[in-house]
């Protein structure tokens, strides 16, 4: 069995909320028309999409009358997605090795630094 460090572990999940939202900053940034600088790194795109689905109002009519034509009950919603692609594999290494030192419970500076978060 497994054991878990929950020091390491509070600390990764408090990692991963901070750079969820630093992620959606940077998305919304680029959606907004942000300069992006080494181009040539990686391939990041704006991507149109759109959603369809039912609306939930003619759904409740069409329940209390039966006589809504279905192709009606559909919404669309545009929204923008971003995507990055050709991300070099030196990159997959390098946060192979910073998780690789987050969960080696040897390192002292990352269980003070996990100590430190799990005290806030």
């Amino acid at each position: 069995m497994k054991t878990i460090n929950a020091k390491v572990l509070t600390f990764k999940y408090w990692l991963a909320k901070k750079l969820s939202k630093s992620l959606e900053n940077d998305k919304n940034a680029i959606k907004n028309g942000a300069k992006i600088t080494f181009n040539d790194y990686c391939k990041i795109q704006i991507v149109e999409c759109t959603k369809t689905s039912f609306d939930k109002d003619k759904i409740e009519m069409l329940a209390k009358r039966c006589k809504i034509d279905i192709s009606s009950l559909k919404s669309t919603t545009n929204y923008l997605r971003i995507d990055i692609d050709n991300i070099p594999t030196e990159v997959d290494d390098k946060v192979n090795q910073v998780l690789d030192t987050i969960e080696d419970e040897n390192d002292r500076v990352i269980t003070k630094a996990a100590s430190s978060v799990a005290r806030r």
